[in-house]
């Protein structure tokens, strides 16, 4: 139970009081809530250790299924998975057809697992969001993107997007140069720019409408 409450994000005090209310009382439990605490967190420890290993026979299997979806990964000098990019034969049809213009943004930075989530995406002929390729990073060092573009353009047959739209980083902008050299013109973000702008133009040039 505390198992398929974790994947609900829910934690053992809550799958406590859950399991007291379904055994009707407290005294039916048979395990305390400091029970329940070590229990889960116990069993998160176990699970993350295979975390890593899960994901790549997950993408194996994929891969035998679907011989066109495409994975690659690296792991650091103590084994640790440090890079991950997959994309799945529907995205790479996308990227063929809207890629010219491609978006790839590294915002949500980190999660539990301290990697990064880095989506290359675009806009089809609806105008909606559609996905061409998914990235985990350990950093955002240049070799890390050096490491993701590639990846990400090996996946792709070597054809480069036209364009590529990122945040403003330093990392982003040497990887691309180490690893599509000129080829792709480079623009930051529209929406990045509109939330800095305040801060750097102050907030009495924000309010002239004309400029």
């Amino acid at each position: 139970m505390i198992v398929d409450n974790s994947k609900l994000n829910l934690g053992p005090v809550k799958s406590f009081k859950i399991l007291k209310e379904y055994v009707l009382g407290y005294k039916n439990v048979g395990a305390s809530l400091e029970d329940f605490k070590i229990f889960s967190r116990d069993i998160k420890r176990y699970l993350s250790e295979g975390d890593a290993q899960m994901l790549i026979e997950h993408f194996m299997k994929i891969k035998h299924m679907c011989p066109s979806f495409y994975f690659d990964f690296d792991v650091d000098s103590k084994g640790r998975l440090s890079h991950v990019f997959w994309v799945d034969p529907i995205s790479i049809k996308n990227y063929m057809l809207f890629g010219d213009m491609t978006s790839f943004d590294t915002t949500f930075k980190k999660n539990k697992y301290r990697m990064i989530f880095g989506p290359f995406k675009g806009v089809d002929h609806h105008k909606r969001c559609v996905i061409f390729g998914v990235g985990l990073i350990i950093n955002e060092s240049k070799e890390s993107f050096v490491w993701l573009f590639n990846k990400f353009l090996d996946a792709m047959g070597g054809r480069h997007p036209v364009c590529l739209i990122t945040e403003e980083d330093e990392g982003i902008e040497e990887g691309m140069k180490l690893s599509w050299k000129d080829k792709v013109q480079h623009r930051y973000c529209m929406w990045h720019i509109l939330k800095k702008l305040r801060e750097k133009v102050g907030p009495s040039i924000c309010k002239e409408t004309e400029f």
